[in-house]
C-alpha cells in the first residue's frame, strides 16, 4: 500500500499539531528532524483503505528561511515533495495567514485549506463566504476547530479526494496582478532556470521569484549553474520601476491580491476586537502587576504539582515495592535462582527503577500545569512580561522561553535557544539553562523535604526553584559585564488570543511528555541502575565501602565535607546523576538498602485478590488526599509521611544529614550538571569548547554555592548538629 504523506503546514500557533492530533489520535510520535534538532512531530493512520503520513512542519511566516524552523519546513516541502498539503489559518487573522498560502501554491503540490478555529472567529462576529473563497483562490477549503475535532471528518473527505485524483494549484497571486512589467521579469527568469536543467526538480515558477528577490538558499541551489550574474538585470529593472526592494514588490502583490479575495468573501463585525484578551492582558502585561503575577503563577504551578502528587508518589512507591516486588521476589525463589539474581532483580531492577517510576506521578502534575499555561496562551505573555527582567543580564525577553522550558526537561531548552537571533545570546542561554531545575531533579527534592522540611515542603522546593533562577541571572550579569557589549536585539513576537484549552489537549501535553519520561526510565536508567549494582555490589558480598563505587566515591567524599554531606552514600549517589538526576533516588536507595541492619522479618504469606484489592482501596484514598492537599484542607503537608511509616532510605537520610546539610545537598543537586543527554545537546549545537564552560561551570558553581549554604548555616547556628 502506498504511503500519501501529508504536510501539515501554517503560521505558528495555529492549531497544526492539534488538527493532526483530532485526525491521527495516539499515534502521534515526537522526534527530530534528521541532522537537526528541531522538534519533528508525525502520525500514521489509515482512512478508506489508504495509509498516510502525517508531518507537522514547523510554523513559519514565509518560505523565505530566517530561522531553522523555516530552513527545515522549506527543505522538506522542496526536497521530500510531500502528496498533499493542509495548510492550516486561523481565521482570526486569515489575512496574515493568506501571504503563507500563496507562497505554497508556488511550490505546486496539491493542497487543501483547513479554516481553523472557526468557532472563535464567529465569536468574533466574522462572517466568511467559504464557497465564493474556494471558488476564487481554486482551493478546497474545510471550517475548522481542531480543539474539538469539530470538521475533521469533512478535511479527512477532502484530503481523499486529492489523493485519489492530484492536481496542481493555480496561482493566482500573477494571474490576478496588474503589473505586467513584474511579470515579464518572472517569465523571464523561468527561461533562465530552463536552461539549467532545473525544470521538474523544483518548481519553476516559485524559484524563478526566489531568485529574483534574492534569496540566499535559492542562489545557493543554483551555485553550480553559474547563472546568479543573469537575475541582477532583472531586479535592478524591478527596482527602478517601483522604487523598492524586489522582495517587498512582491510582498505587496500578495498583500494587494489579499485584500482584493477577502473584500468579496469576508466581512466582520465592530465586535472583531478581542475584549476578553484585551482585558485580561491589561494585567498580566502590566508593567507593575505583570511580574508579580507571573511569579505567583510559578508558585500556584509548585503548590498543584507537590501537593496533588503527594499522595499518587507514596501509592506508587508502595505498589512497586511492597506489591510488584514481592511476586517477582516469590516467582525467582520458587524458580530456584541464585541469591546475586534475587539480589540483582530486587535491589537493581525493582528497588531501583521503581523508586524512579515512583516519581512520574510528579512529573505528571508538572506538565499538567504546564499545559494549562501554553494551550490558555500564557505562556508567550511570560516571555514578554520577563523581556525588562532579561535585558538586565544581556537577553532578550524570548530567551527566558528557552530557560522556562528548561524547568522540565533541560535537553529541549537548549535546542529552543535557536530561536535567538545573536550567536552570543544563543551561547549565553545554553549557559544558564542548565541552572533551570528540570523536572527530573524534583524526586531528590521531594525525598528530603519528605525527612526535613515536611510544614514548609512547598516553600522550600520554590525557594530552590528561585535560587536556580538567581544563580543564572549572577552569571549572566558577570558574563554582561565581562563579555557582551553593544545593545541586544528588540523583542518581536505574536502574543494568541487567551483560549480555555481542552481537556484533550491537555492531556496529549500529559501523555506525550509523560512518556518520555517513562520511556527514559525504562531504558537508559535500567542499564544505568543495573551497572550501579553491580559497581555496588562487586566483589559481591563486600561492604558497599569496599565496592567498586565506594572506592571511587571514597576518593572524592573528603572534599564535600565542607559542604556537610563527606559520607560515601550521598557523594556516591551523585556519581550516577551524572547519567540521569533521575537516578539519584534510587542510587541513595540502593546505597543505603546495602549498610542498613534490618531486622528479619516474617515473610508476610501473598495473597493476590487480597493484595490487589488492598492496592485498589490504597489508589481510591490517594486521589481523595490529592484533591484535599491541592485545596489545602489535607491533613498532612505535601511529602508528609506519617511517623509509623518512616523507615529505610527516610529513616537512614534523617539520621546522615541534619536540615542544614539536607538544603546543601538539594542545592549541590540543582546546580550540578544536569545529565548526560544536555551535555550531547550543547556539544551538537555550540561544540566542544562550549561544552568544556558548561562542565566547568556546573562542577565549581554547584560546589561554590553548597559549600556557601551549609558554611553559612553554621555562622549563624543553624541545623549544624
Amino acid at each position: 500500500m502506498k504511503e500519501v504523506v501529508i504536510a501539515f503546514a501554517g503560521n505558528p500557533n495555529v492549531g497544526k499539531t492539534a488538527l493532526m492530533n483530532a485526525i491521527a489520535g495516539s499515534s502521534l510520535q515526537v522526534g527530530n528532524w534528521p541532522g537537526v534538532t528541531v522538534e519533528k512531530k508525525e502520525a500514521v493512520f489509515s482512512r478508506n483503505g489508504k495509509r498516510f503520513r502525517g508531518v507537522d512542519i514547523p510554523g513559519i511566516y514565509a518560505l523565505t528561511p530566517y530561522s531553522m524552523e523555516e530552513k527545515v519546513a522549506r527543505d522538506f516541502l522542496l526536497e521530500e515533495r510531500p502528496d498533499i498539503i493542509v495548510n492550516v489559518i486561523d481565521m482570526t487573522n486569515v489575512e496574515r495567514n493568506l501571504s503563507l498560502t500563496l507562497q505554497l501554491m508556488e511550490l505546486g503540490i496539491p493542497m487543501v485549506l483547513a479554516l481553523n478555529m472557526w468557532d472563535e472567529f464567529g465569536h468574533l462576529g466574522g462572517d466568511f463566504n467559504i464557497g465564493l473563497f474556494s471558488q476564487e483562490i481554486g482551493l478546497p477549503s474545510v471550517k475548522t476547530v481542531a480543539r474539538t475535532g469539530e470538521g475533521v471528518d469533512d478535511l479527512i473527505v477532502e484530503v481523499i479526494k486529492i489523493a485519489d485524483a492530484p492536481y496542481v494549484p493555480k496561482v493566482p497571486v500573477y494571474k490576478h496582478m496588474t503589473d505586467i512589467m513584474v511579470e515579464e521579469k518572472v517569465k523571464a527568469a523561468s527561461e533562465i532556470l530552463e536552461e539549467c536543467g532545473l525544470e521538474g526538480r523544483y518548481p519553476l515558477h516559485w524559484m524563478s521569484v526566489k531568485a529574483l528577490e534574492g534569496d540566499r538558499e535559492t542562489l545557493e541551489r543554483l551555485k553550480r549553474c553559474e547563472i546568479e550574474d543573469q537575475f541582477e538585470p532583472l531586479r535592478e529593472e524591478i527596482r527602478k520601476y517601483h522604487k523598492q526592494d524586489v522582495p517587498d514588490v512582491f510582498s505587496d502583490i500578495r498583500e494587494g491580491y489579499i485584500k482584493g479575495l477577502l473584500r468579496t468573501c469576508l466581512k466582520q463585525s465592530g465586535k472583531i476586537r478581542r475584549q476578553w484578551t484585551d482585558l485580561i492582558d491589561s494585567v498580566a502585561l502590566h508593567p507593575f502587576f505583570g511580574i508579580p503575577l507571573f511569579f505567583l503563577m510559578m508558585y500556584l504551578m509548585f503548590r498543584f504539582t507537590f501537593e496533588g502528587s503527594a499522595p499518587f508518589i507514596d501509592w506508587t512507591d508502595s505498589f512497586l515495592t511492597s506489591f510488584v516486588g514481592r511476586y517477582i521476589e516469590a516467582g525467582l525463589s520458587a524458580a530456584g535462582a541464585a541469591e546475586w539474581i534475587r539480589a540483582l532483580v530486587g535491589d537493581g531492577i525493582v528497588g531501583g527503577v521503581g523508586a524512579v517510576l515512583s516519581f512520574v506521578p510528579l512529573m505528571a502534575f508538572l506538565y499538567f500545569f504546564l499545559g494549562l499555561l501554553e494551550e490558555s496562551g500564557y505562556m508567550a505573555r511570560a516571555a514578554f512580561v520577563m523581556d525588562r527582567v532579561m535585558r538586565a543580564v544581556g537577553l532578550p525577553g524570548k530567551a527566558f522561553v528557552p530557560l522556562l522550558i528548561g524547568f522540565g526537561c533541560n535537553v529541549p531548552a537548549i535546542y529552543a535557544s535557536r530561536t535567538l537571533d545573536s550567536e552570543k545570546e544563543r551561547k549565553l542561554t545554553a549557559l544558564l539553562t542548565p541552572f533551570m531545575s528540570c523536572a527530573a531533579r524534583l524526586p531528590v527534592y521531594a525525598l528530603f523535604t519528605a525527612v526535613f522540611f515536611k510544614d514548609s515542603a512547598t516553600g522550600v522546593i520554590f525557594g530552590l526553584y528561585a535560587g536556580g533562577i538567581a544563580v543564572a541571572m549572577i552569571i549572566g550579569l558577570i558574563y554582561k559585564k565581562v563579555f557582551v557589549r553593544g545593545e541586544g536585539t528588540p523583542l518581536i513576537m505574536e502574543l494568541p488570543p487567551y483560549r480555555i484549552p481542552t481537556g484533550k489537549m491537555i492531556w496529549n501535553s500529559i501523555f506525550i511528555r509523560t512518556r518520555s519520561f517513562v520511556r527514559k526510565a525504562g531504558s537508559l536508567i535500567l542499564v544505568t541502575m543495573v551497572i550501579l549494582w553491580v559497581m555496588m555490589n562487586l566483589p559481591y558480598g563486600t561492604p558497599v565501602e569496599n565496592t567498586l563505587l565506594g572506592r571511587g566515591a571514597r576518593i572524592i567524599t573528603p572534599a564535600f565535607k565542607p559542604n556537610g554531606f563527606g559520607k560515601v552514600e550521598p557523594v556516591a549517589a551523585l556519581i550516577p546523576g551524572i547519567v540521569a538526576k533521575e537516578v539519584v533516588v534510587g542510587a541513595l536507595g540502593q546505597m543505603y538498602h546495602e549498610t542498613e541492619e534490618r531486622p528479619v522479618q516474617e515473610k508476610e504469606p501473598l495473597r493476590p485478590l487480597q493484595d490487589m484489592a488492598r492496592e485498589a482501596v490504597g489508589l481510591g484514598r490517594a486521589a481523595l488526599d490529592s484533591v484535599k492537599g491541592v485545596f489545602g484542607i489535607r491533613a498532612l503537608s505535601a511529602f508528609d509521611l506519617p511517623e509509623e511509616e518512616e523507615t529505610g532510605l527516610s529513616q537512614r537520610i534523617g539520621k546522615d544529614f541534619t536540615p542544614l546539610s539536607a538544603l546543601s545537598y538539594m542545592v549541590f543537586i540543582l546546580l550540578f550538571v544536569p545529565c548526560v543527554a544536555v551535555l550531547a545537546a550543547v556539544k551538537h549545537e555550540f561544540g566542544w569548547k562550549m561544552l568544556f564552560y558548561v562542565l566547568l561551570l556546573t562542577l565549581i558553581v554547584p560546589w561554590l554555592a553548597s559549600f556557601l549554604v551549609y558554611q553559612g548555616g553554621l555562622l549563624i547556628g543553624w541545623g549544624g548538629a
